[in-house]
């Protein structure tokens, strides 16, 4: 009996750890409206500034925030030492995008991601807020990185890193610099998820 309910016990933690670090957390449709505005305004505590609110398809997306890592203790957006060097050493900036999608579980993975997704070919979008089906809320992170052509770094200090400028790009109409997306973020993305979460009182 001991051994069998430790066993128990065990899952459960087990589940509630899965649970914690995960960046999907479920939502009931009566709960919808509550879980986009938790999520929104978890977003704004993080000081990210909204970019896109669209709950009939549940989609929240932020413009991207800028951090320096180490150079800015207050900023939690690093979950590793790595990210805080390699924020204070590169210019970055994480953009978040959170979406609510019906919790299909023979969605294909392809879909993912899509909110208002339906495996009705055809269908019309499925408006959330106006549904009765239980809900996946995903929390993601983008690591985007800005290049600028003609940066040379010097490898004993980064103050003393210099720059050229190619004067042909202006007259070109070509940006001096350009934004790829590097990684993706998954601990922070999970730290936002588990907010939610405790917002909701999940």
């Amino acid at each position: 009996m001991l051994a069998a309910g430790g066993a128990t016990l065990a899952g459960m933690l087990g589940g509630c750890a899965s649970r914690a670090n995960s960046i999907e957390f479920g939502v009931q449709p009566d709960r919808y409206a509550r879980a986009f505005d938790a999520a929104r305004d978890v977003l704004v505590e993080a000081r990210f500034e909204i970019d896109r609110v669209d709950a009939a398809s549940g989609v929240i997306t932020t413009h991207p925030k800028p951090s320096v890592g180490l150079l800015a203790p207050w900023d939690d957006e690093q979950t590793t030492i790595v990210q805080e060097i390699g924020d204070a050493t590169s210019t970055q900036r994480r953009r978040v995008r959170v979406t609510f999608e019906p919790a299909a579980v023979d969605r294909p993975r392809e879909a993912r991601g899509q909110a208002g997704f339906t495996p009705v070919a055809g269908a019309a979008p499925l408006d959330l807020r106006r549904s009765d089906v239980a809900l996946t809320a995903r929390v993601e992170v983008y690591v985007e990185r800005v290049r600028r052509p003609g940066t040379r770094l010097e490898t004993e200090s980064i103050r003393q890193s210099s720059q050229t400028l190619d004067p042909s790009l202006r007259s070109r109409g070509m940006a001096l610099e350009y934004t790829t997306t590097i990684d993706s973020d998954d601990a922070f993305a999970a730290r936002l998820a588990d907010r939610m979460r405790e917002r909701l009182g999940q």
